[in-house]
C-alpha cells in the first residue's frame, strides 16, 4: 500500500565500513546506491504528531497532507517521507535539507505516483514508499525497486492472499505501472513457494524482477521487488521516526 530528524541512527552510514563500501559515491557524480544491495527500512508512526507540517514538505505535499481526513493517514503520509530522508542521509551522507522528493502521476499530473528523489539538485537512487495500518517503510536501490507491507490480522484476509497481494503490489510498484495495471494480469508464486514472477500479462515486454519476502516481524508480511537479473541482497531493519515540533514546522488545527 501504497519526516524533522535528530541525526542517523548510530552504527551505521558513514561509521559501517560495509555501508563504505558499498554505498559511498565519488563528490563529482551524482549520488547512488552503487551496490546491488536492497535497503530496506521500516518504522512506527504511531508516536507522531498527527497535524505536524514539516517545513521541508513541497506546496504540493502540504496540500496532500490537508486532503488527509485520518490522523493515521497524516502520520503516514509525513513518516514515510521522513523515514525516506533519513534512509538517504544514514546511507550517503550529506544533508537532509539537500534530499527533494518528486511525485507526478503519469496519467493525471496529481502528486502521487512513483516517487523520484533528487539529492542537492542532482538525481539520486531509485526509491519506493508504503504505509499501511500505522506502518511505514521504504526501499532504495541502484535498479527501479518496489516494496510493499501489509498488516496480518487486521482484516479477514487469508495470510497467504496477503503474502500474494504484496509480491504482486511489489512487482507493480517497481515495473512503474502501479495499480494502473490489474493486478490479476500479474502472475506471482504462491504463497508457501519462493517468490518470482511467474506470468505477465500486463502491457510491454515480461520484465526481469527480482523478489524477496521480507521479514518484518511477526504480525506483518511484505515484499521488496527490484528490476533486473541475479540475485541481490536486502538489508531490512526497523528505525524509530522522531518527528519533533520546531521554530520551522507548524502544527495545523485539528480537523
Amino acid at each position: 500500500m501504497d519526516g524533522h530528524r535528530t541525526g542517523p541512527p548510530r552504527g551505521t552510514g558513514e561509521q559501517d565500513p560495509a555501508y563504505r563500501r558499498a554505498h559511498q559515491h565519488p563528490s563529482t557524480t551524482p549520488p547512488t546506491v552503487v551496490a546491488v544491495t536492497t535497503i530496506v527500512r521500516w518504522a512506527k508512526v504511531d508516536a507522531l504528531d498527527p497535524d505536524l507540517v514539516p517545513e521541508w514538505l513541497t506546496p504540493a505535499e502540504r496540500g496532500r497532507h490537508r486532503s488527509l481526513r485520518q490522523a493515521v493517514d497524516r502520520r503516514q503520509f509525513v513518516g514515510a517521507r521522513q523515514l525516506l530522508r533519513d534512509t538517504l542521509v544514514e546511507l550517503l551522507g550529506g544533508s537532509a535539507d539537500d534530499v527533494e522528493l518528486h511525485q507526478q502521476c503519469d496519467r493525471c499530473g496529481g502528486a502521487h505516483g512513483r516517487p523520484m528523489v533528487r539529492i542537492a539538485g542532482r538525481p539520486g537512487p531509485h526509491v519506493s514508499t508504503t504505509h499501511a495500518g500505522g506502518l511505514v517503510a521504504v526501499a532504495i536501490a541502484s535498479n527501479p525497486v518496489g516494496v510493499d507491507l501489509e498488516p496480518v490480522g487486521d482484516t479477514t484476509t487469508d495470510t497467504g492472499d496477503l503474502v500474494t497481494w504484496v509480491r504482486t503490489e511489489a512487482v507493480l510498484k517497481a515495473t512503474g505501472h502501479g495499480l494502473d495495471v490489474d493486478p490479476r494480469l500479474v502472475g506471482i508464486s504462491g504463497p508457501d513457494a519462493a517468490p518470482r514472477l511467474e506470468t505477465w500479462n500486463g502491457p510491454g515486454r515480461r520484465p526481469a524482477v527480482t523478489l524477496a519476502d521480507l521479514d518484518l516481524g511477526g504480525g506483518l508480511v511484505g515484499c521488496v521487488a527490484r528490476l533486473g537479473r541475479g540475485r541481490a541482497g536486502v538489508d531490512v531493519a526497523e528505525r524509530t521516526l522522531a518527528v519533533l515540533p520546531s521554530p520551522s514546522s507548524t502544527s495545523e488545527p485539528a480537523r
